[in-house]
């Protein structure tokens, strides 16, 4: 004896599941006598169920490893580049931490600005980056002095490096 498909009218297929066409097709390939109709739309439900499974868990990967979309490192970049007093960008790095972001920046500025010109600089850029990046919290932003021929500030540092 075949099995037919019992329809209960309790809720419109639609709201039911987001793969109501195919569950219909299937139900409908069933009810025209094609037995095979159920079972390949049931295999191309769990294709697309793995698929999004695949794309969820690469997305919950990357947030677990503190991965930052390099698109939104290019646009820090920017964002620094047009702080005026900013030279030049060092390195920039992006950080989630829990739903925030973190960033930590090197800008190159005037050998010849005074301290608090440097941190005037350094403030602005850290401003502009929290009004422009989306979930950025805080900025360290450091500021390197243009390097001039022969000159290297950080050559203390370099066996630590």
């Amino acid at each position: 004896m075949k099995k037919m498909p019992v329809l209960t009218g309790s809720m419109p297929a639609p709201t039911v599941s987001p793969h109501w066409r195919a569950v219909l097709l299937g139900v409908g390939g069933v009810a025209l006598g094609w037995d095979w109709a159920d079972p390949v739309v049931g295999l191309a439900i769990t294709v697309a169920i793995l698929a999004v499974l695949r794309q969820a868990a690469r997305e919950i990967y990357r947030r677990l490893m503190d991965a930052v979309d390099p698109a939104l490192v290019d646009q820090a970049e920017q964002i620094l580049r047009a702080v005026p007093g900013v030279l030049d960008v060092g390195q920039v790095r992006l950080r989630w931490i829990g739903h925030q972001l973190r960033a930590e920046c090197e800008i190159v500025i005037d050998p010849g600005a005074t301290a608090v010109q440097s941190h005037q600089t350094t403030v602005s850029a850290e401003h502009a980056l929290l009004h422009a990046l989306p979930r950025l919290s805080a900025a360290l932003v450091h500021a390197d002095p243009q390097p001039s021929q022969g000159t290297d500030y950080h050559a203390v540092l370099a066996p630590h490096r």
